[in-house]
């Protein structure tokens, strides 16, 4: 999907220093350009890490190469790699509405992690027929500030969860 991110999401890396991104597996937004465009920009790139407890956490990379098999077969960074609190999360998905809610695999890492770093802004990586009509939603649900697709890119103000 990206060699060059889009103009508005451009911008918003440009005074962002650490960002947490997923990486990309099966029929996923791919990241894999949009991670090394934010490497080679000098950015600080977190991937998630399920610890043994079950709490997802982000943990810097300076390389895609040293990545292992982790939760659910997904590249995760290795025992090296330094936690980093995000300034953005870019999270997957399974499907979005118009009011930016999420639908994710289930497991509430990503909602968890968005309580835990609450002044993150929350960008949706996705296909545009992952839109819906409308996310059914539970009260620990938070909505994402962004989501971008390959035809448009949807936003809406940053207020706290």
């Amino acid at each position: 999907m990206f060699r060059v991110p889009a103009g508005p999401l451009r911008l918003l890396f440009t005074d962002t220093r650490n960002i947490a991104i997923y990486s990309s597996v099966g029929d996923e937004a791919p990241t894999h350009h949009l991670i090394q465009f934010l490497l080679d920009a000098g950015k600080t790139v977190a991937l998630p890490r399920i610890e043994p407890d079950g709490t997802m956490e982000f943990y810097g990379i300076s390389n895609t190469s040293n990545l292992h098999s982790g939760f659910r077969g997904i590249p995760e960074p290795g025992a090296e790699a330094q936690q980093v609190a995000p300034d953005v999360v870019i999270a997957p998905l399974l499907g979005f509405d118009a009011r930016l809610q999420r639908l994710g695999q289930g497991g509430g890492y990503y909602d968890r992690a968005f309580v835990r770093y609450p002044e993150a802004t929350r960008i949706g990586l996705a296909w545009s027929i992952q839109q819906i009509e409308q996310v059914p939603i539970e009260p620990h649900d938070i909505p994402l500030h962004m989501v971008v697709t390959e035809k448009a890119i949807f936003t809406r103000e940053h207020p706290s969860p």
